[in-house]
């Protein structure tokens, strides 16, 4: 069982890891589309590590913060995005 101060602890560094991925995809927005208002930056320290895991995801793929942060977007559409690059040609 744990204790309250086990609980504690627990709950901030959960906090602690979730705003860290609040700005580290805020650092990657801003890198794509640049300079962000206020309003975005509460919504990404408000989103829970689900769901910023999840606009994580689109970033890779987003033309726009809406394809970003739409909840119609599926992860399924980010992730069946053609992959672009030069990759060496596999040889069997």
């Amino acid at each position: 069982m744990q204790t309250f101060i086990e609980r504690y602890i627990e709950q901030g560094e959960k906090r602690g890891e979730q705003r860290g991925e609040a700005k580290i995809l805020l650092r990657l927005i801003e890198s794509k589309f640049g300079p962000q208002s206020e309003p975005v930056r509460q919504q990404l320290l408000e989103a829970d590590t689900e769901t910023l895991l999840h606009w994580s995801d689109r970033i890779l793929t987003a033309d726009s913060l809406e394809a970003i942060f739409n909840q119609e977007n599926s992860c399924m559409k980010a992730q069946s995005a053609p992959i672009r690059g030069n990759f060496p040609e596999i040889k069997s």
